[in-house]
C-alpha cells in the first residue's frame, strides 16, 4: 500500500540515520577562495550548490517520512537549517548561469520557482511533515532537481 505518510513506529523501524545524514560541510554554502580561475570556481562553486540542493531533498523526505505536527523538539530544528541551505543554493544556481543562456535559462527559471516555493514554507510559523511533503511533490522543485541531474551528467 502506498500512502503519504508514515508512522513514527514505522519511521523508527526503517529510517537508517547512518545513511540520511546530511553533508555539512556545504553549509553555509563554501566561498570561493580567490586564487580559483573563474570557469573552475563557477564549475566547483554550481557542483557545491547542486549538491546542497540534492542532499537537502534526501533529507526532506526523510523529514516528511516522519508525521511531525511541527519542527519544534528534537531534531525539527534541521529543517529550517535544510530548507535555508537549499534556498541559498537555488539563489547561488541563478546568479551563477543567470547570463549563460540556453539550457541555463530554464534552470534559473526553475530555481527561482523553486526558492519561491522553499521561502514559502520557511515563513511558516510551524513546519509539519504533512507541509514539506507537499513541497517535496512539487513540480518546481522535481523540475530544478531533474534539471540538475541532467547538468550534473553533461558536465562531468
Amino acid at each position: 500500500m502506498i500512502k503519504g505518510w508514515i508512522s513514527r513506529d514505522e519511521f523508527a523501524a526503517n529510517h537508517d540515520p547512518q545513511r540520511w545524514t546530511l553533508d555539512k560541510t556545504t553549509w553555509p554554502i563554501n566561498q570561493l577562495s580567490p586564487t580559483e580561475t573563474r570557469r573552475g570556481a563557477v564549475s566547483n562553486s554550481l557542483h557545491e550548490n547542486i549538491e546542497a540542493i540534492e542532499s537537502g531533498y534526501e533529507f526532506l523526505l526523510a523529514y516528511a517520512a516522519q508525521g511531525r505536527e511541527t519542527d519544534e523538539g528534537p531534531g525539527g530544528s534541521e529543517v529550517r537549517t535544510t530548507l535555508t541551505s537549499m534556498s541559498g543554493a537555488a539563489a547561488a544556481i541563478m546568479s551563477s548561469l543567470e547570463n549563460e543562456g540556453g539550457f541555463s535559462a530554464v534552470i534559473v527559471d526553475d530555481a527561482r520557482k523553486s526558492g519561491a516555493a522553499i521561502s514559502l514554507v520557511l515563513a511558516q510559523e510551524k513546519i509539519s511533515s504533512e507541509l514539506v511533503d507537499n513541497l517535496n511533490v512539487s513540480i518546481h522543485l522535481r523540475a530544478l532537481l531533474t534539471d540538475l541531474f541532467l547538468l550534473s551528467e553533461t558536465t562531468g
